[in-house]
């Protein structure tokens, strides 16, 4: 019964997480997607326009604007723990 009151708290405590409507997702996605290949295109203009550097110009691109989240993961009898780097947010906020 205290594990059960302990999650219940736990969901009580939580931050709903913000969904947008699928329009404005396929909208967002798109923009990052265009976002990346500006950049990529940038940098294969900045090297003189020299071929064979493609997929290097849009991972560096793409590195740019996607960077990937550090995460701890930590689990005990009675609970689960994760630490995550995430700059802008507040614990709270998540």
């Amino acid at each position: 019964m205290e594990k059960q009151s302990a999650i219940t708290q736990r969901e009580k405590e939580a931050v709903p997480v913000k969904s947008l409507p699928g329009s404005d997702l396929l909208e967002r996605v798109r923009e990052l997607s265009n976002a990346i290949a500006h950049r990529a295109f940038e940098l294969f203009d900045g090297r003189g326009r020299a071929d064979g550097h493609d997929l290097g110009d849009w991972f560096r691109a793409e590195s740019e604007f996607l960077h990937p989240v550090h995460v701890d993961l930590a689990e005990s009898a009675d609970a689960f723990t994760v630490h995550a780097e995430v700059p802008g947010f507040s614990a709270k906020e998540l």
